[in-house]
């Protein structure tokens, strides 16, 4: 039997009937095909107010457009060799968490040692024009990164020494992929994207907290007076 002309499906119309109940179980699934865009972002701070107990000085961040996620690794100068180790940090936590750059955005003065690291990973290179900042997504990262750093700052106990600031990167980077969304799936964080759940029963996030330890007093020695 042919169907009626007022039961017949257009072309345009959706397979799929737009009234669904969600009170109950259904058979129908959707999917929605996402394209991974493979393109990271890299920049450097600049100096910061103090110099940390290991000798840094910098932030190089790495922004991951599929994830959204923001990559926080420290930098003692901004010298070629000091940039190159942090990228391959930065590049290994990216393929570990299966986010592999195919396209990185550096800056025009980037290094020859750099972008010889691009080649050998098979990953192509994009030079950032001069004075043209908004071509790299890491500028605005930097920002955003920035502000969330210094709150975790402010939040953080009157005697924490400042010199222990680079002590609070791996939380900051914790705090701040928390809070944004992934774009590949927007309901994930870009933390859960690139390294899965996080556990909020297992770990806590409180930092630079000022605490007391009761040290319980021994004896050094027998019959001695406990000390």
């Amino acid at each position: 039997m042919e169907p009626s002309a007022s039961n017949a499906m257009s072309p345009d119309d959706d397979a799929f009937s737009p009234a669904i109940d969600h009170g109950k179980r259904t058979h129908l699934c959707y999917a929605a095909m996402m394209e991974h865009t493979s393109q990271a972002y890299m920049e450097s701070t600049s100096k910061f107010v103090a110099t940390s107990t290991t000798s840094n000085n910098y932030i190089l961040i790495v922004y991951d457009y599929d994830s959204n996620g923001i990559l926080a690794v420290p930098l003692k100068t901004c010298l070629s060799k000091a940039i190159l180790e942090a990228c391959q940090t930065a590049h290994m936590q990216l393929c570990t968490a299966g986010l592999c750059p195919k396209l990185q955005h550096l800056d025009n003065e980037a290094s020859c040692a750099l972008q010889d690291f691009m080649i050998a990973e098979h990953v192509d290179f994009q030079l950032v024009p001069p004075h043209v900042h908004h071509c790299n997504a890491a500028e605005c990262a930097i920002c955003t990164f920035k502000n969330h750093f210094i709150a975790s700052l402010c939040s953080t106990s009157k005697q924490f020494p400042i010199h222990l600031w680079d002590c609070l990167l791996p939380q900051a980077k914790l705090t701040l992929n928390l809070l944004h969304s992934s774009c590949l799936n927007p309901q994930l964080s870009a933390w859960a994207q690139s390294f899965g759940p996080f556990d909020f029963n297992c770990t806590p996030i409180a930092h630079g907290t000022c605490i007391i330890i009761h040290k319980k007093p021994v004896c050094t020695a027998a019959g001695c007076p406990m000390v």
